[in-house]
């Protein structure tokens, strides 16, 4: 993770365009980003696993954050088909149920959390959302 944070930042450092958007310019969101996963390397590097402590097995310790990424690394591949509202819900909802979330609970996080995302973002940002090929599908009489 450390050697990606690296290549991240080097490919970052030599981004410019032709164009002046603002006094940082366009390489400090990549830039902040790859001292961010540096920094998260370098804890995880250091900071000794719950099973060497003695607590619960390796793998166990590590299902709760595998299942956690595994469904944000889905998000971007649901969204063009689900649609930005239930795929942010219940990417909420099933992230609140890996916290410990009792499932009727994390369901109506996942709800509010979406709508008041999508209510931001398209009427108060005007940044249009997907609403998923599988609902403009049906809508059209499914051909």
């Amino acid at each position: 993770m450390a050697l990606l944070a690296l290549a991240a930042g080097w490919e970052a450092w030599g981004y410019r365009v032709a164009f002046v958007t603002d006094a940082a310019g366009p390489r400090a969101l990549p830039l902040l980003a790859a001292g961010l996963l540096l920094g998260g390397a370098l804890t995880l590097s250091f900071r000794p696993m719950v099973a060497a402590r003695g607590g619960a097995n390796q793998t166990a310790a590590l299902v709760r954050p595998t299942a956690a990424a595994t469904l944000l690394l889905a998000i971007p591949f649901l969204l063009p088909w689900l649609g930005f509202m239930v795929t942010t819900g219940g990417a909420m909802a099933g992230l609140a149920m890996l916290l410990g979330g009792r499932p009727s609970r994390a369901l109506i996080a996942g709800a509010v959390t979406a709508a008041v995302l999508y209510l931001l973002f398209v009427y108060g940002l005007g940044v249009p959302l997907p609403v998923g090929s599988l609902f403009l599908a049906s809508a059209s009489g499914g051909s």
